[in-house]
């Protein structure tokens, strides 16, 4: 018998090392990728130099701080990172099988507003067997947890499709101006850029806001902001705004009725916000995540 010769490293693991190339092409930055893979920076570049040694090729090359793939490294992940996305999948999914008594669980990163807002509305309709675990965490942190495969689903506003991920809207909320039913402005039929300089804007960090332009008018029309917190609040912004401290931009999604505050459309100077649901197609979904996508067509149809 004639037995096909093939290569066999039994002190090696290949497959770490094409982990760590694919987190390294994708972050462009080998202490990034080391906190993603929660292993040591000088661990990922020694891989990175292993895995140049397994493909006989030089995978980056360095341009100021970042990493930047050669044609080689561009090859290598367009060859590579569906395969390997599908072998996580089944380690996991073996893990599963090998587990039948533990429940099956549904990893959701999303936006906090629509979590505390919108998301359980779905959950209520999801199979009771079913648990969900839900990633309270920033847009850029979800897209990264997603392309490594460590959640199943993000829902987020405002997101810039990439080709390597799935994506289709689900719903539009307006974007409004909260204020106190006392403020002059709730009388003018239209709310202006100018308008709202007049006013004191309570405001987060840059790097929560999701509303585009924002930060732009902001500077362009000097809007003042006495009172900035670190996190979206939504009980904190009402507070203030209900104490007639400032005023705040939220979206339609947190529109209720109360005593004390009025809202004023601000759609014909922001866009509406869209939250989109968002996959990596590359991974293989189960029935429980595809039942549960069920509620989303436009978005089953990618995977």
């Amino acid at each position: 018998m004639n037995l096909k010769k093939r290569d066999f490293y039994h002190k090696t693991n290949n497959l770490a090392k094409l982990q760590v190339f694919m987190t390294v092409f994708e972050e462009k930055n080998t202490v990034l990728a080391a906190k993603i893979l929660g292993i040591s920076q000088p661990a990922v570049s020694m891989q990175i130099k292993a895995a140049e040694e397994l493909v006989g090729c030089q995978l980056f090359e360095k341009i100021g701080n970042q990493l930047f793939a050669t044609r080689h490294g561009c090859d290598l992940y367009e060859s590579i990172h569906k395969h390997i996305g599908k072998i996580d999948f089944a380690i996991k999914n073996l893990k599963n099988i090998n587990h039948p008594l533990k429940k099956k669980r549904i990893h959701i990163a999303v936006h906090h507003i629509f979590a505390t807002r919108i998301l359980g509305k779905y959950l209520q309709q999801a199979d009771t067997d079913v648990e969900f675990f839900v990633h309270d965490i920033s847009r850029q942190d979800a897209i990264k947890k997603l392309k490594v495969h460590e959640i199943d689903i993000a829902i987020y506003p405002f997101y810039d499709k990439t080709p390597d991920l799935a994506s289709a809207p689900i719903a539009q909320y307006k974007p409004l101006l909260a204020l106190h039913k006392s403020n002059p402005l709730v009388g003018k039929t239209l709310i202006t850029p100018a308008d709202i300089a007049t006013q004191n804007l309570i405001k987060i960090k840059k790097e929560h806001i999701i509303l585009p332009l924002f930060n732009q008018f902001a500077e362009q029309y000097k809007w003042q902001s006495r009172i900035q917190f670190d996190t979206p609040d939504w009980a904190l912004l009402t507070h203030l705004v209900r104490s007639n401290l400032g005023v705040a931009v939220v979206s339609e999604i947190c529109l209720e009725s109360d005593k004390d505050i009025a809202f004023k459309d601000l759609s014909h100077i922001f866009p509406l916000i869209e939250y989109s649901i968002i996959l990596n197609p590359t991974k293989i979904y189960d029935d429980n995540v595809k039942k549960f996508l069920s509620m989303f067509p436009s978005i089953l149809s990618q995977i």
